[in-house]
Protein backbone atom coordinates (compact mmCIF):
# COMPACT_ATOMS: atom_id res chain seq x y z
CA UNK A 1 0.00 0.00 0.00
CA UNK A 2 1.26 3.28 -1.00
CA UNK A 3 1.53 6.12 1.79
CA UNK A 4 1.96 9.68 0.91
CA UNK A 5 1.38 13.45 2.72
CA UNK A 6 -0.05 16.17 2.21
CA UNK A 7 3.06 19.11 1.35
CA UNK A 8 0.53 21.59 3.35
CA UNK A 9 0.75 18.70 6.45
CA UNK A 10 4.06 18.73 6.16
CA UNK A 11 4.81 22.26 6.37
CA UNK A 12 2.59 23.48 9.18
CA UNK A 13 4.46 20.60 10.94
CA UNK A 14 8.14 21.50 10.42
CA UNK A 15 6.94 25.70 10.62
CA UNK A 16 5.17 24.76 14.13
CA UNK A 17 8.67 22.24 15.23
CA UNK A 18 10.73 25.08 14.08
CA UNK A 19 8.29 27.67 16.26
CA UNK A 20 8.23 25.71 19.29
CA UNK A 21 12.40 24.28 19.47
CA UNK A 22 14.85 25.49 21.98
CA UNK A 23 17.13 28.05 21.13
CA UNK A 24 19.60 25.24 21.14
CA UNK A 25 18.47 23.57 18.49
CA UNK A 26 19.63 25.34 15.50
CA UNK A 27 21.02 22.34 13.67
CA UNK A 28 17.51 20.54 14.02
CA UNK A 29 16.01 24.05 12.58
CA UNK A 30 18.69 23.83 9.72
CA UNK A 31 18.15 20.40 8.97
CA UNK A 32 14.11 20.51 8.80
CA UNK A 33 14.31 23.91 6.96
CA UNK A 34 16.39 22.69 4.44
CA UNK A 35 14.43 19.63 3.70
CA UNK A 36 11.29 21.75 3.56
CA UNK A 37 12.59 24.29 1.25
CA UNK A 38 13.80 21.54 -0.81
CA UNK A 39 10.10 19.37 -1.01
CA UNK A 40 8.59 22.81 -1.50
CA UNK A 41 10.49 23.58 -4.70
CA UNK A 42 10.79 20.40 -6.11
CA UNK A 43 6.94 20.41 -5.94
CA UNK A 44 6.10 23.45 -7.05
CA UNK A 45 4.84 24.28 -4.20
CA UNK A 46 7.11 27.19 -2.84
CA UNK A 47 6.06 30.52 -1.95
CA UNK A 48 8.44 31.84 0.12
CA UNK A 49 9.00 32.61 4.14
CA UNK A 50 9.34 35.21 6.76
CA UNK A 51 11.11 35.75 9.87
CA UNK A 52 9.73 34.98 13.05
CA UNK A 53 9.67 37.92 15.02
CA UNK A 54 8.93 37.99 19.09
CA UNK A 55 5.09 38.64 18.91
CA UNK A 56 5.49 34.57 17.11
CA UNK A 57 7.95 33.71 19.37
CA UNK A 58 5.65 34.38 22.39
CA UNK A 59 4.22 31.39 23.10
CA UNK A 60 7.22 29.43 22.04
CA UNK A 61 10.54 27.69 24.29
CA UNK A 62 12.53 29.78 22.70
CA UNK A 63 13.14 33.10 22.90
CA UNK A 64 15.52 33.79 19.38
CA UNK A 65 13.89 36.02 16.67
CA UNK A 66 14.83 35.61 13.18
CA UNK A 67 14.32 39.78 13.18
CA UNK A 68 13.81 42.23 15.20
CA UNK A 69 10.34 43.96 14.96
CA UNK A 70 10.76 46.50 18.18
CA UNK A 71 8.50 49.60 17.76
CA UNK A 72 10.64 52.73 17.12
CA UNK A 73 12.94 50.71 14.77
CA UNK A 74 13.02 52.36 11.02
CA UNK A 75 11.97 49.62 8.84
CA UNK A 76 15.04 50.67 6.25
CA UNK A 77 17.59 50.02 9.19
CA UNK A 78 18.20 46.33 8.00
CA UNK A 79 21.26 45.75 10.06
CA UNK A 80 19.10 46.52 13.31
CA UNK A 81 16.36 44.87 11.98
CA UNK A 82 18.72 41.13 11.91
CA UNK A 83 21.50 42.12 14.77
CA UNK A 84 21.40 39.41 17.16
CA UNK A 85 19.13 37.08 15.48
CA UNK A 86 18.54 33.48 14.55
CA UNK A 87 18.27 32.63 10.58
CA UNK A 88 16.44 29.46 11.54
CA UNK A 89 13.66 31.13 13.15
CA UNK A 90 11.40 30.85 9.82
CA UNK A 91 8.25 30.15 9.11
CA UNK A 92 7.11 29.03 4.94
CA UNK A 93 4.08 30.18 3.28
Amino acid sequence: MRKTIKIDELRKMINGRVLSSRDGANEERVALINLLSKILHDTGNYQGFMYLDSHDMKNSLGRSVGINTEDGLPLEDYVARFENTDSTRVKYI
